[in-house]
This record gives structure tokens, sequence and C-alpha cells, in this order.
């Protein structure tokens, strides 16, 4: 499991800098937050790229894993900033369904982007998390530019993430 922290002291943490993280992960607003995700995955044509940062990644892969969801193929999915190697994020995926977590069925293939830097993405590699089939997740690390090393537009203006991006969109 990835880099875990005793609970009372990761909820205090990440509440005092991102309320809706604790919000999606331990309040009344999962279901909320959850919803508009899966429409946007249950629409036709049906996306062959689904690209997710941060809290989003969280929510992105419960939607992903729901079981209402239905088939998606060919799906590729980028995690760019992503807090789903934290040990508390994973103990909380799937309403609490705990470890071991699985890949979504629907993914063809998982690309996530990391800064060494950044203060969400605290285990940078998401390859041995998730289950089956092991080291399904390509990681790469790289030099998010932004001052901010969390920012979404620094990671886009990143070479591999934007290139990624835009061959899987073609």
């Amino acid at each position: 499991m990835g880099i875990t922290f005793p609970d009372p002291i990761f909820r205090l943490v990440v509440g005092r800098f991102a309320s809706d993280v604790i919000d999606y992960l331990y309040g009344p607003f999962k279901q909320a937050m959850r919803a508009p995700v899966l429409a946007a995955l249950r629409q036709n044509p049906r996306p062959k790229l689904v690209v997710a940062h941060s809290l989003g990644t969280i929510i992105t892969y419960d939607a992903l894993t729901d079981p209402t969801l239905g088939n998606l193929t060919d799906t590729l999915l980028v995690t760019i900033g992503c807090p789903l190697g934290i040990g508390n994020v994973q103990k909380r995926l799937r309403d609490g369904a705990g470890r071991p977590n699985p890949v979504p069925s629907s993914l063809d293939a998982w690309r996530n982007f990391a800064d060494r830097w950044d203060p969400v993405a605290l285990d940078q590699t998401l390859r041995d998390e998730f289950d089956p089939p092991p080291d399904f997740a390509i990681d790469a690390q790289v030099n998010n530019p932004a001052p901010d090393n969390h920012e979404l537009l620094g990671y886009l203006s990143v070479a591999i993430v934007h290139d990624v991006i835009v061959t899987a969109a073609a």
C-alpha cells in the first residue's frame, strides 16, 4: 500500500488545504461529486480518452469502477498530479471497499504523470497499487515548470504529457 498516515492526521492536514478531498472521501458529497463524471462517461460515443487531475483522479477512478457504468472500450486514462497512491485514499476508494483495488476493466491503458515535488502526488507510482494486472499503469516522473508543482497547466505544458493526450485524442 502507498504512503499512509494516521487517519486523524491525514484528515486534519488535507482538510486544512483541500477540504473538497475530505468532503469526497469522508463527507456526504461523494455521490453528488461523482454523478457528473458518470454522466460524462455514459455519453455516446463513449470516451476513448479520460484525463483527470488531483481530486478528479479519485472521482474518476471511482466512476470507472462503478458497477452501474457499463462497459467502456479501448479507453486511455491519463492521471496527473494524482493522490491515488496514498494509502488513506486507497482505503476509501469504491465507497470504502478497500484493497485490493482493481484496475477498471474498461481501461485499455493507464498513464500516470507526477512531479516529484507535487504535494498531492506523494506516491508517484501507481503501477504496483492496483490489481490485476501488475504494472498496468505506466508511471512517468515529469518536471512541472509551474511555480506550484501541482498546477494542471504546468503539467499540460510538459512535452510527454501533452504528446500522450494529443495522440490519444487524434
